[in-house]
């Protein structure tokens, strides 16, 4: 079998934040059950019975996220790592990794982490102005627990990185936001670009594009135009670059992804090999989804309680998904930077502005890329 690739949601949508751009809290909204409640021992230990008998003896990349997904609680992640040996019987490469807003974080969650391997992604979208969309649900601000949360880390000899949500004001101050992360928190860094988004469900279109105010006006919107999305891409590839030629080099995830690219290597990162690829999400009471934007009724899977990965992974529901992300639109087929692209994934195919301002960055940007090594 074919690595495998686990998201799991063990606290749903809970979260003791209420960042102003989330979207999988509009997203949990729209189902018959938004809140799944926690995962169960039982759970956990049926998706990952089920995950390391579809790996084999190859790779399981497991993720833990939200909601937030340290709500689940310690006892829950050290439950997590007693049971992976026990039931990786087969000896397939374990990663996991935890995707939180750090709120929580003392120097006991440091110690699992770091006894566990687990790599963290430390949500924070720059400095203080630039993190202020990012507030807990009574709008006080994060910025200062957030950063105590990487020097707890940091202390504690914990591997994480930086995961930066870039919305207009972020996009408009890329360069300010790059060099306050890879500074005060870390040089591994992902940036989380705001689209637009909608998901068609049973109950019609979602649309998951988040706002300032109501829904209605471009000026509102946290989702990123043309511009902005080309200001972000020409301002951070600026920022790498300069890094790579003078030795310091910070490594931007979405940018080392095309520099394997631009060398005939396929990308790690999804949607950017030419279209969706195989992934399970499972929520808290063990519903599966092929993706973390699409957790809704209409692409529920089944149930990791019922059914194993390696059946749902072979269902209608689940190759039609794929089949749907890895349709190549026309205006794709003629475009001499496709093979760099890959045509985003089903939810980014939808943006037309990230494909003009993609086209434009990448034309000048090209013989850049290929000089990088």
């Amino acid at each position: 079998m074919p690595p495998i690739s686990v998201m799991i949601k063990p606290a749903s949508s809970k979260c003791n934040m209420a960042c102003k751009y989330c979207f999988y809290e509009k997203l949990a909204a729209s189902r018959h059950e938004p809140d799944k409640g926690m995962m169960s021992e039982s759970t956990l230990k049926s998706v990952l019975s089920s995950a390391f008998d579809y790996a084999r003896s190859d790779a399981a990349y497991i993720v833990f996220q939200g909601g937030e997904p340290m709500l689940a609680g310690k006892e829950f992640y050290r439950k997590t790592l007693e049971l992976i040996p026990e039931l990786n019987k087969q000896g397939a490469r374990i990663y996991l990794n935890i995707q939180t807003n750090g709120t929580l974080i003392d120097d006991e969650w440091a110690r699992i982490f770091r006894s566990g391997n687990i790599l963290v992604g430390l949500s924070v979208d720059g400095d203080e102005l630039l993190n202020g969309m990012r507030v807990y649900r009574n709008g006080g601000e994060t910025f200062p627990c957030v950063m105590n949360a990487a020097d707890i880390l940091k202390r504690n000899g914990v591997e994480f990185n930086a995961v930066s949500v870039v919305t207009r004001e972020v996009a408009r101050n890329i360069r300010e936001a790059y060099r306050f992360l890879k500074t005060h928190v870390s040089k591994y860094i992902q940036f989380i670009p705001v689209l637009k988004s909608t998901v068609t469900d049973e109950r019609g279109v979602i649309d998951l594009t988040p706002r300032y105010g109501e829904p209605g006006g471009d000026d509102s919107d946290y989702a990123l135009g043309a511009d902005d999305y080309y200001a972000y891409l020409t301002g951070a590839f600026d920022e790498y670059l300069k890094d790579i030629l003078t030795g310091d080099y910070t490594s931007v995830r979405y940018f080392d992804n095309l520099v394997r690219l631009s060398r005939m290597l396929p990308a790690e990162l999804c949607g950017m090999n030419g279209g969706c690829e195989r992934q399970f999400v499972i929520e808290a009471d063990g519903t599966v989804y092929p993706c973390d934007f699409f957790c809704t009724d209409a692409y529920a899977l089944g149930n990791i309680n019922k059914t194993s990965f390696d059946v749902l992974a072979r269902s209608e529901c689940a190759a039609k998904f794929l089949e749907e992300g890895s349709a190549v639109r026309e205006e794709c087929k003629s475009c001499q930077y496709y093979k760099l692209c890959g045509g985003g994934c089903k939810r980014e195919a939808a943006d037309i502005d990230k494909c003009a301002a993609t086209k434009k960055f990448l034309k000048e940007n090209l013989r850049h890329l290929v000089r990088i090594r």
